[in-house]
């Protein structure tokens, strides 16, 4: 037999007992400290700061994973690609081609979601929810950024010849993050 479902209880509204307390999004997480930002965090904080060694060393890892980026598609569907990417501390930098459907969607819409996630056990994973800057240039710190990027996947002596095919490649993707979530698989129990 299955069970009543009870749907005012699953979609309460506001004002109703049935309503869920609002969780403070600056609670601590127990697996990691994180420091909100963006429209739920108190005034005056720019970005998220990770005090989770467990989350920074996914987002670091060299070999660097495949980070997915999700953007909301000007038909309301979101649209996602796998990118490469580094990790500041606090921003998401992605390199890439600046006329691509995504970074259009990203001008029209600065809000992003981004995840990266490891397949094998514990299989780890990070997601941020943030805003984008596009950047497209010639100067020196897009340079920096594109050989800071291209080092965590591209072996030292094939960085030149990836970095003199991708020459037209001028756009920089930064994303805040907002929003931070770090989880890893339970352990197994024997």
């Amino acid at each position: 037999m299955v069970p009543a479902i009870d749907r005012a209880a699953q979609s309460p509204r506001a004002g109703s007992p049935c309503r869920p307390a609002a969780r403070s999004r600056a609670l601590p997480n127990p697996r990691g400290a994180v420091r909100q930002s963006g429209p739920f965090a108190p005034a005056g904080q720019a970005s998220v700061t990770i005090r989770s060694e467990a989350a920074t060393r996914l987002l670091d890892q060299v070999p660097g994973l495949t980070g997915v980026v999700g953007t909301n598609g000007t038909d309301g569907i979101p649209h996602l690609v796998p990118v490469w990417y580094r990790w500041d501390g606090g921003r998401v930098h992605v390199w890439t081609l600046g006329s691509r459907i995504w970074v259009e969607n990203l001008r029209r819409d600065p809000r992003v979601g981004f995840s990266v996630q490891e397949e094998p056990f514990p299989r780890r994973a990070v997601a941020i929810k943030g805003r984008a800057e596009v950047v497209t240039g010639d100067d020196p710190e897009i340079d920096e950024e594109i050989l800071r990027i291209t080092r965590r996947y591209v072996d030292e002596s094939d960085m030149d010849a990836y970095i003199a095919q991708n020459r037209g490649l001028r756009t920089m993707v930064r994303i805040s993050a907002d929003s931070l979530l770090y989880r890893r698989a339970p352990d197994l129990v024997k």
